[in-house]
C-alpha cells in the first residue's frame, strides 16, 4: 500500500514466489512458485477497489 501497511497475506505456496501478475482489470492476480504451483487470487476479498491496488503495485514495482 502507499503507506506501507500490509493489505493482505496470501498464504498458499510451499516455496518462494517467483512471479506475480495482475489481471488487466485488476480483479485477480496469479502467483507462481518454486514449488511448481500457480495460484489465482481474487482481489475482491482484499480490497474494495482491486484495480486501484493493481495500479498502485504496478506503479511501485513496474510492469511485468
Amino acid at each position: 500500500t502507499a503507506d506501507g501497511t500490509l493489505a493482505a497475506t496470501l498464504a498458499g505456496h510451499k516455496q518462494r514466489v517467483s512471479a506475480v501478475v495482475f489481471a488487466p482489470d485488476g480483479t485477480w492476480l496469479a502467483s507462481a512458485s518454486w514449488d511448481g504451483t500457480v495460484h489465482l487470487w481474487s482481489l475482491a476479498s482484499v480490497t474494495a477497489d482491486p484495480a486501484a491496488l493493481a495500479a498502485e503495485v504496478t506503479a511501485a514495482w513496474g510492469p511485468e
